[in-house]
């Protein structure tokens, strides 16, 4: 939604001037929400500014309290550790919250750090148990194939904290420790 408030000394308090709702596409990453959202506040700014040109009165509307939301702040080494017991549709769209232009989902693998992005679910022939769960059971050179409940990821991005591709060997697992899924789901704060 593109909306337009009045500033107030609250925190998005003031009334309503113009709003205009759309659905996005199915994207995948953030990136891609960001720049169509750019575009869509764009055209509704410029929308906004004509009528206010021909002088058509915009009547302020008091928000709806009732509807209001709040999601706390989220930081990629904090909270984008990724659960490896979860579903693969979850697993890839949680690695896709963390993709561009954010710092990437996060794993360990051989008790280093790794960032996951670009990063497609897939259902596989057969069934896989959920002990083979974040192991690397496959390596062409431009993407792992990693087991997860319910299919198979297909990680095209995986680095270390230095931005390059870790050493493994196929066989080896990306998990996440109790401590840092359990961190994961504290509030971040900005440090001052």
């Amino acid at each position: 939604m593109c909306v337009l408030h009045k500033l107030t000394p609250g925190i998005d308090d003031g009334p309503i001037i113009a709003y205009e709702e759309f659905i996005y596409p199915p994207f995948r990453k953030p990136s891609e929400y960001m720049a169509f959202y750019e575009e869509m506040n764009f055209n509704f700014l410029s929308n906004v500014l004509e009528k206010m040109i021909k002088g058509v009165e915009l009547k302020p509307l008091a928000q709806p309290e009732y509807l209001s939301s709040y999601w706390p702040r989220l930081k990629a080494d904090v909270n984008g550790w990724i659960n490896w017991n979860w579903t693969a549709q979850e697993i890839e769209r949680f690695i896709c919250a963390f993709d561009d232009p954010y710092d990437g989902a996060r794993a360990r693998l051989n008790g280093e750090i790794v960032i996951l992005k670009n990063t497609y679910y897939q259902a596989v022939d057969g069934y896989t148990h959920p002990f083979q769960n974040g192991i690397i059971y496959r390596d062409n050179g431009k993407w792992i194939n990693v087991a997860v409940q319910g299919g198979e990821l297909l990680v095209c991005d995986l680095q270390n904290k230095l931005g390059k591709r870790p050493q493994f060997k196929v066989g080896d697992r990306l998990y996440s420790t109790h401590e840092d899924i359990s961190n994961g789901k504290s509030r971040w704060k900005k440090i001052k």
